[in-house]
């Protein structure tokens, strides 16, 4: 077996596992064993024979974990559903498709998350700067921006309500989930404008963002968003191709 087909089924029995004890245990105990797979990842890498299985089950957990705390969201709001790795045709004129990591969408809001997983000293800056040290910087939030740029033409026609009427519509945010912690440099505006979570207050957060302002018709952003779904599967596959291509690889 090939090093790739391994880690689709390292990832595989990863999210099935974490999944069920949700289900069986509840959230706490669920976040608690993808603390542990995080803290082992390279140790059973090594165990399993798998190339590159820490960094890239770094990144799936990091999607997890947040993924079950929208999960927890979903089932205490009525109203409510998420979508994973939503991918679609870009919307701002450019070729290409985007994918979109976690978005929780409800009447009063849609959440765009943003998962990062990267390992080293890190600090946050400026709008929404990544800076690893000894690496390149990482403009998170013009990753988010774009993301939404492209998703709000598919779905601003079933607002109930403009921003000119009072509504804000999006939640823009980052799900940081490492061993090693990540400092907020930036000023007050921009950690309120583009959120930091980490696994130290993203169960919170989503506690207290429930809002009761109606602005989203949720009805119809299930129709349009289960729509797209149909063919997100084959346009990430066309995504990651032209990634490679642009990338020069075969």
């Amino acid at each position: 077996m090939d090093n790739d087909k391994k880690l689709e089924l390292a990832k595989d029995a990863v999210r099935k596992k974490l999944l069920c004890v949700y289900e069986s245990r509840g959230l706490q105990d669920s976040l608690a064993m993808s603390d542990k797979f995080l803290n082992e990842a390279a140790k059973t890498g090594k165990e399993l024979d798998i190339q590159d299985f820490g960094k890239i089950i770094r990144g799936e957990l990091s999607e997890l974990y947040a993924e079950i705390c929208l999960r927890e969201y979903v089932n205490k709001h009525r109203n409510s559903f998420y979508v994973k790795s939503l991918c679609f045709k870009k919307s701002d004129g450019k070729d290409g498709y985007t994918e979109l990591d976690l978005t929780l969408f409800t009447s009063s809001f849609v959440l765009v998350l943003e998962c990062k997983s990267y390992s080293g000293e890190k600090t946050l800056t400026n709008e929404g700067c990544m800076n690893i040290k000894g690496r390149t910087s990482y403009n998170v939030f013009g990753q988010n921006r774009m993301h939404l740029s492209n998703l709000d033409p598919y779905i601003r026609n079933c607002r109930l309500k403009t921003v000119k009427d009072g509504g804000k519509p999006y939640i823009l945010a980052m799900f940081s989930y490492s061993k090693d912690g990540i400092k907020d440099l930036r000023d007050e505006e921009w950690k309120r404008k583009f959120r930091l979570l980490t696994e130290e207050n993203i169960a919170e957060y989503l506690e207290n963002i429930n809002k009761n302002d109606k602005i989203w018709d949720v009805r119809k952003l299930f129709q349009i968003v289960s729509k797209i779904q149909e063919s997100s599967e084959e346009n990430k596959k066309k995504h990651i191709a032209l990634l490679k291509q642009r990338r020069g690889e075969s």
